[in-house]
């Protein structure tokens, strides 16, 4: 763990130690009702990548967002080499030195690169006319300093997840921070287009000192230098990390060890709840499958495989143009998510923020939208119900709200996704299927989330798992089914699992396909 030296101590408030381009000291952060931080302290060298890590609700966003001046710290200080400073503005950070890369992206999908790298920033002539040549010519030199390649005349809209982030890495490196922030840079990237954020950024730190939020272990071992874990507003710790492992890292997050990350259940599998035979949509084609009572099937796949769109056909997001779903041994035209949530199947969306909460809704509301008959009085809502209602899931799932009243989009990203779950289940289904459920929450909220799964199996329920973790997966699962280009390429059974062959099916080239068919492994 580091830790100042006695002797600095000692020279008191007003110096830091210069080495450092950042040094926060006591750094507290106090909401209503909740202690955010509470006394951090935090270094961070030029030239060095420091990953901050925790789980849901830890602190590292209201640290993250203190030093980019969003929310002004209730005690304690911030020196920049050196100097002390005050932070109380986003722009009076930016002039400080300091840049975020959002894990939000924010960007004008019809702008090209060029436009929104420069958007309030714009050169012009007789403050008119906008100088597109020179801006475009300081972009190309920006991309040449730190080795970027891509299209900068399309619109940005076209332009894939890695390409938008180098668009908001350059807008942040236009106004020449000493301190970048990143904020989960990889939530939504494959793992190639990862590995080349991370060259990026090996680059980038020649020059500037970086901060890395990530739920990624893996990920902050591959590009970190040292680690900081804060746990429920206190920082634990700070540790070079070639000096640690990560059981280490998640036992100093969650306060307790992990012996089981994944707690399978053995649960005698049932007949077939759910099956899909022959379907075809947009990119789908020739699809068959089958989860059983009591049985966690996993859907793999690269990005574009088709995993969320066969899971939005089955649930009746997306028109099915052939083939048949037989849900709980009868065939049905899911027309309508209506219709299949009336018949018992649910779905955990992708994207819990824009899909599965209202986040201008408290708890209580969110809670309640998928079943608003259980929370009415005839025409009328029942508050009454309605506290009820969510107050057994609250407690059924283990939500950390200070109430129900609580505005979910306050809450912590693992707190969200227990919203989604407990939102669904508030009445028992037969089938759910969860969309990368434990996408982007830590270590902890994704136990808490498979030990919800095996508890819902052992009810009976049937649950597809679409994840991009194939450790989950193989940790979880009874099957995988292995999706490449719109079709199933192989199924695999547990006591046959493999990673290496598993990937191998996922990236096949469509010829090998063809000529071989989906296995059964």
């Amino acid at each position: 763990m580091f830790s100042l030296d006695e002797n600095e101590k000692r020279m008191g408030e007003k110096m830091a130690n210069t080495k450092y381009i950042l040094e926060a000291r006591g750094i507290t952060k106090t909401f209503p009702g909740v202690k955010a931080l509470d006394h951090v302290d935090f270094q961070l060298k030029k030239g060095e990548i420091h990953a901050l890590v925790g789980e849901n609700g830890a602190g590292k966003s209201t640290f993250s967002k203190i030093l980019a001046g969003i929310f002004p710290p209730t005690e304690g200080e911030i020196f920049l080499n050196g100097k002390k400073v005050q932070i109380n503005h986003p722009l009076q950070a930016i002039g400080l030195g300091i840049g975020m890369v959002y894990q939000e992206r924010n960007l004008v999908p019809f702008f090209n690169a060029v436009e929104n790298i420069f958007l309030n920033q714009e050169v012009t002539s007789h403050a008119i006319f906008l100088r597109q040549d020179l801006m475009k010519k300081k972009v190309i030199e920006l991309m040449q300093e730190i080795g970027m390649d891509f299209e900068l005349d399309k619109p940005v809209g076209d332009l894939g997840p890695s390409k938008q982030q180098m668009v908001e890495i350059l807008r942040v490196m236009l106004l020449q921070p000493e301190i970048i922030i990143f904020d989960e840079p990889t939530s939504s990237l494959t793992k190639n287009e990862a590995l080349m954020l991370f060259k990026l950024l090996n680059r980038l730190k020649e020059k500037v000192g970086i901060i890395f939020i990530s739920h990624r272990l893996d990920e902050i071992f591959q590009i970190s230098d040292r680690i900081t874990v804060l746990r429920d507003g206190k920082k634990i710790g700070t540790h070079h990390t070639d000096h640690v492992d990560q059981k280490t890292v998640i036992n100093m997050m969650v306060a307790r060890e992990i012996k089981d990350l994944y707690p399978k259940a053995s649960v005698p599998i049932g007949e077939a709840v759910l099956e899909g035979k022959n379907i075809h949509c947009g990119k789908l084609h020739n699809i068959n499958f089958r989860v059983h009572k009591g049985e966690i099937v996993g859907l793999y796949g690269m990005v574009g495989s088709g995993r969320t769109e066969l899971a939005e056909t089955i649930f009746g997001l997306r028109k099915m143009k052939a083939g048949e779903v037989i849900f709980k041994g009868k065939s049905i035209q899911p027309k309508s998510p209506r219709v299949m949530i009336e018949e018992g199947l649910y779905l955990i969306p992708e994207d819990r923020r824009t899909q599965g909460l209202n986040l201008e809704m408290n708890v209580g509301e969110n809670l309640s939208l998928a079943h608003l008959d259980r929370v009415c009085s005839g025409f009328f809502l029942s508050k009454e119900k309605e506290r009820k209602n969510a107050q057994e899931a609250v407690d059924k799932f283990d939500i950390r709200v200070t109430s129900i009243g609580q505005i979910v989009s306050n809450l912590s990203g693992g707190n969200q996704q227990k919203v989604v779950i407990g939102k669904w289940l508030a009445e028992r289904s037969a089938a759910l299927i969860m969309d990368e459920a434990t996408n982007g929450v830590d270590v902890g909220a994704k136990r808490e989330i498979y030990q919800i799964m095996a508890e819902l199996v052992k009810a009976g329920v049937g649950i597809i798992f679409i994840s991009s973790d194939l450790l989950e997966l193989t940790g979880m699962c009874d099957r995988i089914y292995v999706m490449n280009e719109g079709t199933i390429t192989a199924e695999f059974a547990r006591e046959q699992f493999s990673q290496q062959a598993i990937l191998q099916y996922a990236i096949k080239d469509k010829g090998d396909m063809q000529e071989r068919g989906a296995a059964t492994i």
